[in-house]
């Protein structure tokens, strides 16, 4: 009677194992969008750091030309000069391309 009551049908055993099946399946979708968070969380805080990174970078770069700029630059920022050449200047320089063309 115990040898019977121990064995179990082949219906039984295939149901079981669908049964393990689908569940090992289930859990492994979990485990893959769970991956698939972190994986873009660890993403989003780069480029979080890589756009911190850049701000610095930009900053210390401004702040670098703007300890190179002359006195009346810093005074007047808006105002914009232009530096024209003289005209025996500009007369050479077409003379120059005249005769380097050929």
């Amino acid at each position: 009677m115990d040898n019977k009551k121990s064995t179990i049908t082949l219906e039984e055993l295939l149901t079981s194992a669908t049964n393990q099946t689908k569940n090992f399946i289930k859990e492994l979708g979990k485990e893959d969008e769970f991956e698939k968070v972190e994986h873009l969380d660890s993403i989003i805080n780069d480029i979080k750091a890589q756009k911190e990174q850049t701000k610095i970078q930009r900053n210390k770069f401004v702040n670098q030309i703007k300890s190179g700029l002359g006195e009346k630059i810093k005074n007047n920022p808006n105002k914009i000069i232009i530096h024209k050449k003289p005209w025996y200047v500009k007369f050479k320089n077409w003379i120059k391309k005249i005769f380097t063309s050929f």
